[in-house]
């Protein structure tokens, strides 16, 4: 974790790096609504096979999604999606990002197992 004050969270990932940098793992922004962002699925889009439609509607972009009240079922699901984000990047282990490597998660990814 390197924020944690009121209104913000982020927490990085120790064993994937970019570069020698940590990536970042998960955010909570608070403004008239709370942001939830999630990085993992945006390097393994897999990971979002199957989500609800009701989840998928909070999505804005990529790796956010949005709530403006809290909707417990939605986030016992988002949990069990940063709970296999975890195991994925366990399985994945100590990795350091190369600018080739991190092209390619937009892609094909070396990382991604199909």
């Amino acid at each position: 974790m390197i924020k944690d004050s009121p209104g913000k969270y982020l927490s990085e990932s120790k064993s994937i790096r970019y570069l020698g940098k940590p990536v970042m793992f998960a955010a909570i922004t608070n403004k008239s609504y709370v942001a939830f962002h999630l990085f993992p699925v945006y390097m393994f889009p897999a990971l979002l096979k199957g989500i609800s439609p009701e989840l998928k509607k909070r999505m804005q972009g990529k790796t956010c999604w949005n709530f403006k009240k809290a909707e417990e079922p939605l986030f016992a699901e988002l949990g069990g999606l940063v709970e296999a984000s975890f195991q994925r990047f366990a399985e994945v282990g100590e990795h350091d990002l190369t600018r080739e490597d991190a092209q390619a998660l937009w892609g094909k990814s070396k990382l991604e197992k199909n």
